[in-house]
């Protein structure tokens, strides 16, 4: 059995966390993903992949940033007019 903990982190009113998944396919790789709290609904934000977790966390996160700044668009389609706090 495995314990799941997962940090909730905060940006600009937005509540997010970064999901880590070792998977065994060759080469070895961690994807990771992102899901965001908007209106009290988790919603799926992207995926990547890196040879680490910190690598793919660390590009995941940069674009949600990135989207909450109004830089980029979600994979889900993200909401169109997304609160600004």
């Amino acid at each position: 059995m495995t314990d799941l903990l997962a940090a909730i982190r905060l940006y600009r009113g937005y509540r997010y966390t970064i999901a880590t998944i070792a998977n065994g396919v060759q080469p070895h790789t961690v994807e990771a993903e992102l899901w965001y709290e908007l209106a009290g609904k988790w919603r799926y934000f992207r995926r990547y992949t890196a040879d680490t977790g910190p690598d793919a966390g660390r590009r995941v996160e940069a674009d949600f940033t990135e989207w909450v700044e109004g830089q980029r668009e979600a994979e889900s389609g993200g909401p169109r007019n997304s609160p600004r706090f």
